[in-house]
């Protein structure tokens, strides 16, 4: 029988983190971006994309292609559209502009009498733009046909796609990755056809076949093949309003918050790191959102009846094959579930990939409405086997995702992030909703899954395959503080090779602290233990270039991992 020896930092230190996180906060809430624009929505609506597709197709449209400059003295009269790069304007310009996929800068002494319209870039204004500026931070995804462009929404830009336009809309079919490779299905692949229908009240249509290349076997069966069919319609333009349905079997991740699908894929596949743990979700759901054009709010609500199962590993292809195996999968709870879930987004980032401005609070809720789960591979500390535990169906879980940045100067930028997640109530979650903590996604300065309440303490033997008995805690929270600043030798010396000064702005320094916790309540911990009773914090520092970032950092609090370092290709806030 394994025990656990909780974490335990001093009262001063525990003061001190305390103290710092309240004080950091009270400084954020008071920071103003630099950037001097009017900053309208994180997503491109249709009814914008078409316009502004429809503005730069004009034949008055005066069309750049790549960065451009209207410089001092000059005036260029009627409409002008840039894409794919990015306009400076010194001057002044008779009509309305339109940045497609890049920044528009306004110095001192430029004017545009018009509009100003920006999708996919930011907007910095210090001139004049006499009819203001809408800035969209979602990019402007399109083809081009007989040199014109042509809007192709966003979710038929990914992966390799062929079709035709039609009067009614266009067809599509879509061959693309569905999710990161993994240990459980190796790389998944959907194949399938989209259909989209025009008019005011468009509807579309998607099914997938989801091909898991790494499950042994030739037979197609339920654990080679998956599918997701979608049928959406916009039901209310002005509003944003859409409604849906879905039917789905798919292996999906328990969390996924702290390392980006790609990152996740990467380490999997070259070696042997999987940070996600997986389940099978198998069901329908019927939802609605709404994503009112011009706004940064959106809300949504899904009704949900799934079954769900255990994602046993399979035997993906490694590239370096130095690690000795796959740790095990976790033993969910296995059964039906009903729940109904809802979401809130508010996102006024200056952009999605890289922030340097702005806020985004995200909350999720879920309330399980009923169902039966049982969770074969729980194991008993006090005995040391393996029971069979009834999973909690009526949980409500959340989770409370705020962000904030800000520039301190045109060169340095702060962010600050604090979650949290797990049980509204304090009662037990069934293991594909618990949480846990630790590794480069949350807390780098302690190992992948440090905080797990003792979940992955023991394995267990089911239906002839290894696992945990659960995946985590039910309750954590993290704050995580960044501040980044740039090398000004740097810009010095790529604009004396000619290079320009974006390259330089892409090299900076970071420095940052991290401090988290997960723990279950004394009355629902169903087998595990109580987690660390306290917040345990990291810091570090690190150089960016560009999305690739090397850092170093060191525990502050318990035994973690010592000095340790780690590469990112996403930024870590």
């Amino acid at each position: 029988m394994n025990t656990e020896t909780p974490l335990r930092p001093s009262r001063r230190s525990r003061e001190c983190v305390r103290a710092f996180a309240v004080a950091v906060v009270a400084v954020m809430l008071t920071l103003r971006p630099a950037v001097a624009q009017e900053l309208t929505s994180s997503l491109l609506p249709d009814s914008v994309a078409e316009q502004l597709v429809g503005f730069h197709n004009m034949e008055t449209t005066t069309r750049l292609q790549g960065d451009a400059r209207i410089g001092p003295g000059t005036t260029m009269s009627g409409g002008i559209a840039v894409l794919g790069g990015s306009l400076t304007v010194e001057g002044t310009v008779e009509g309305d502009v339109v940045v497609i996929n890049g920044d528009l800068v306004v110095l001192p002494g430029g004017s545009i009498t018009g509009d100003a319209t920006v999708a996919g870039g930011a907007a910095t204004v210090t001139g004049t733009v006499a009819g203001g500026v809408r800035v969209y931070r979602e990019p402007l995804r399109y083809r081009v046909v007989d040199g014109a462009i042509v809007y192709v929404p966003p979710d038929l830009d990914e992966g390799l796609s062929a079709g035709r336009d039609f009067a009614f809309g266009r067809t599509e079919l879509r061959v693309s990755s569905y999710g990161a490779y993994n240990r459980a299905e190796g790389l998944p692949i959907g194949v399938g056809p989209r259909v989209r229908f025009g008019g005011t009240h468009p509807v579309s249509a998607l099914a997938l076949l989801i091909l898991r290349t790494a499950v042994p076997g030739d037979d197609l069966d339920s654990r080679r093949l998956g599918y997701d069919v979608r049928v959406e319609q916009l039901v209310a333009p002005a509003l944003g309003l859409t409604l849906g349905a879905r039917l789905l079997s798919v292996i999906t991740p328990i969390e996924s918050w702290g390392i980006t699908d790609r990152e996740s894929a990467l380490a999997a596949f070259i070696l042997r790191t999987d940070y996600r743990d997986h389940y099978q979700r198998q069901g329908w759901s019927a939802y609605a959102s709404l994503v009112r054009p011009g706004t940064p709010w959106s809300l949504g609500l899904e009704y949900l009846d799934e079954e769900h199962g255990r994602a046993p590993i399979a035997n993906p292809v490694v590239l370096l094959d130095a690690r000795p195996g796959w740790r095990p999968e976790p033993s969910i709870a296995v059964g039906s579930l009903r729940s109904v879930a809802a979401s809130l987004r508010y996102d006024t980032r200056n952009e999605e990939r890289d922030p340097s401005a702005g806020w985004l609070i995200d909350v999720a809720v879920e309330q399980a409405l009923g169902g039966a789960m049982v969770n074969p591979g729980s194991f008993d500390q006090e005995t040391g086997t393996t029971v069979s535990r009834v999973a909690n169906s009526s949980f409500m879980t959340g989770r409370v995702d705020v962000r904030r940045y800000a520039r301190l100067s045109p060169y340095a930028r702060i962010g600050l992030r604090v979650i949290a997640a797990g049980s509204v109530d304090g009662a037990s979650l069934p293991p594909q909703r618990q949480v846990a903590l630790g590794g480069e996604g949350s807390l780098p300065g302690y190992r992948l899954f440090e905080f797990d309440c003792g979940a992955r303490s023991n394995t267990v033997t089911v239906g002839g395959e290894t696992f945990h008995p659960y995946y985590g805690c039910d309750r954590m929270a993290v704050v995580q503080l960044e501040y980044q600043a740039g090398f000004p030798f740097a810009r010095r010396v790529s604009e004396a090779l000619g290079l320009g000064p974006s390259l330089g702005y892409l090299a900076r320094w970071v420095a940052f602290f991290d401090a988290g916790r997960a723990w279950n309540e004394p009355g629902s911990r169903d087998g595990r233990f109580g987690g660390n009773d306290d917040f345990s914090a990291d810091a570090g520092l690190g150089i960016r270039l560009g999305p690739l970032g090397g850092y170093w950092t060191v525990p502050l609090s318990g035994h973690g991992q010592g000095f340790h370092m780690f590469v990112r290709i996403a930024p870590r806030l």
